[in-house]
């Protein structure tokens, strides 16, 4: 992924299913950069809100319009120290993001 960084821990430590989640979220990561609305739609249920460092919530198309239309702006994103948790079909990753961004 040319925009995404995955920092804090050794790839080859992690399983066949951890090295799935990780790289489904360096997706969701390298399609913010790109703005690349239809694999985000792929990715992202019709579900999920997204809640921003300010607090601010939106849904998925609010946010979605905002990357579409320019106002919200990824240059890069870091995903450090990720760590990940899968338990029968559900799993989860947690990480410190750093974003280079242009927000509004």
């Amino acid at each position: 992924f040319d925009n995404i960084e995955i920092t804090g821990l050794n790839l080859a430590d992690l399983n066949n299913e951890e090295l799935a989640v990780l790289y489904q979220q360096a997706r969701i990561c390298q399609a913010m950069t790109t703005a690349d609305i239809e694999e985000l739609s792929e990715l992202i249920l019709e579900s999920k809100v997204f809640t921003h460092m300010s607090g601010r919530q939106q849904t998925r198309a609010e946010y979605f319009a905002d990357i579409e239309d320019g106002s919200l702006r990824y240059f890069t994103i870091g995903i450090e120290n990720p760590v990940i948790e899968i338990s029968d079909d559900l799993a989860s990753i947690t990480y410190t993001s750093i974003l280079n961004a242009d927000a509004y």
